[in-house]
């Protein structure tokens, strides 16, 4: 199965129109967001447009560049929701679920599920109708000297037997994007255990997985040069 090529989405693009959730008819949409580099200490934003969640959430960050990558992703999710909504960005209404995961509030006709990953450069935001998504990115060069201990405690066996087979950073993050986006889109994030399912099988990638009770589909992202990301949406199947 081919990756999935993210559509680019800045602050200079137009916001999607409505009729883009029905062309997609149920297909996940995913957008690249380019996020601040590291000598960014701040970004204008329209008074009101976050909410006050949001607003208190970026004040706690103490490190200026993070507090900048987190108030562009979320104005990047705003503005791709109001778009597919035909809702305001500062009247889409978010919330988090029980197990971490954001949700959308606001009452629409449409059933929308929604979900990002960040990370240093980059953010994926997916947004779909009908069934949870999970999506995750992760930069190279991050996690180069854990990759064997991490997949030795936390993979399951055929995945440390898979990753063995060829020990790089690759091979790891590879893992790590499709394990997080599946439990992304179970809702409950890392808590649901990564060893409780496998994302390999055989000695190859699996295009499904079982988790939680429901199937899962795997996709890989074709992210931009030095990042790894992946993309999770249920199925209708279920055990």
């Amino acid at each position: 199965m081919g990756s999935l090529l993210p559509r680019q989405f800045s602050d200079r693009d137009p916001a999607p129109r409505p009729d883009l959730l029905t062309i997609a008819n149920g297909e996940p949409l995913v957008w690249a967001v380019p996020l601040p580099t590291a000598d960014v200490e701040s970004v204008e934003v329209e008074e009101g447009t976050l909410s006050g969640a949001e607003r208190e959430r970026a004040s706690a960050f103490a490190d200026p560049a993070g507090r900048a990558r987190y108030v562009v992703t979320r104005l990047a999710l705003r503005r791709l929701l109001g778009g597919l909504l035909a809702i305001g960005p500062a009247r889409i209404a978010l919330g988090t679920a029980p197990g971490g995961k954001p949700i959308l509030l606001s009452e629409t006709e449409r059933r929308i599920e929604f979900n990002y990953g960040h990370t240093d450069g980059l953010a994926l935001i997916a947004v779909a109708e009908g069934l949870p998504i999970g999506i995750d990115v992760e930069r190279a060069g991050r996690r180069r000297g854990d990759c064997k201990a991490i997949a030795t405690r936390f993979f399951s066996n055929e995945e440390r037997r898979f990753f063995e087979q060829l020990p790089d950073e690759a091979t790891f993050l590879s893992l790590w994007t499709r394990k997080e986006a599946v439990l992304k889109a179970l809702g409950t994030g890392l808590a649901g255990g990564l060893d409780t399912f496998s994302v390999v099988g055989e000695g190859r990638w699996l295009d499904e997985v079982e988790c939680g009770g429901n199937f899962y589909r795997m996709r890989a992202l074709a992210a931009p040069d030095g990042y790894e990301a992946a993309l999770a949406s249920r199925t209708e199947r279920r055990r």
